[in-house]
């Protein structure tokens, strides 16, 4: 877990990043539980492949929620931590800051949940996740 939080604390999200996503499915809510794969794009790292559940809840206020992010190791899910996020709903995009550096980038399109996180630039980890709760569809 230090190790995350350490990589996290590292990342940076480049201010001219730039996301070609088509406008997002509204139907479904964002919060739920969510289970896939998280897949690193800058091999020559500290970053590993993982299947990861994420549990998601209304956040405090308005347009605000909350993700909890888990991977699973040897059939167990681990904590990675719990991040804020906000939406964007001109944009459908969904956001979570991780630190003062680093911020995931979100879109829902009809029952699965697409990731992006940045990495001074580049983009460091893609996840996609599936609905596993069937409440909000």
């Amino acid at each position: 877990m230090a190790l995350l939080l350490l990589i996290f604390s590292i990342l940076t999200l480049s201010p001219n990043a730039s996301y070609s996503w088509s406008t997002v499915d509204q139907g479904p809510s964002f919060a739920g539980v969510w289970k896939g794969d998280s897949v690193c794009q800058i091999k020559d790292s500290p970053c590993h492949d993982e299947a990861s559940v994420y549990y998601v809840s209304p956040g405090s206020g308005p347009n605000t929620f909350q993700m909890k992010m888990n991977k699973i190791i040897d059939d167990k899910e681990e904590t990675m931590g719990t991040v804020n996020c906000t939406a964007d709903s001109n944009a459908g995009l969904y956001f979570c800051r991780l630190s003062a550096t680093s911020t995931w980038t979100w879109r829902l399109n009809k029952g699965s949940l697409e990731g992006e996180m940045q990495y001074r630039g580049q983009v460091y980890r893609k996840i996609h996740l599936v609905r596993q709760d069937k409440t909000a569809d």
